[in-house]
């Protein structure tokens, strides 16, 4: 049977970062190879042994997530923070922007509408609300005319 690898699911970051809290506190290093120690108390010289790994590689991986995991963690929960502050500013311009879209068509609309009058010797009336365009051109505020 071939080896599966796990599905990869989204860490809680908080209780990720609860663990680091709540773990022996201190710089912890490695001595004799694999043994994971840290100084206790800090300055004092005097060390206690946290745990051993099996190979100097996970020692020292070990050793360094203690002040590793808490900044990377720390890091993450700011680039989330900062993603859901950037998505909603997106769907905010997004929104915006489709404002300025239909306020656009408005004013091509009254161009056309201005455009046409002079074209064909009509007054101009002074009716910010389209009302003549609307019965000469049948509504047309969301239509694209052309300049």
């Amino acid at each position: 049977m071939a080896n599966k690898q796990p599905t990869a699911t989204k860490r809680n970051l908080a209780e990720d970062m609860r663990i680091c809290e709540v773990a022996t506190p201190g710089n912890w290093f490695v001595m004799h190879d694999t043994d994971i120690t840290v100084e206790d108390p800090p300055g004092s010289g005097y060390t206690d042994s946290i745990g051993y790994a099996s190979s100097v590689i996970d020692a020292q991986f070990i050793a360094e997530a203690r002040t590793g995991w808490p900044h990377a963690i720390q890091r993450a929960i700011e680039a989330e923070d900062l993603a859901d502050h950037l998505r909603a500013e997106i769907a905010y311009l997004s929104a915006f922007q489709s404002e300025l879209l239909r306020q656009l068509g408005k004013q091509r609309a009254y161009t056309y509408f201005l455009r046409e009058c002079l074209r064909n010797g009509v007054q101009i009336p002074y009716d910010y609300n389209f009302s003549a365009f609307k019965e000469a051109y049948g509504g047309g505020e969301t239509q694209d005319y052309e300049i």
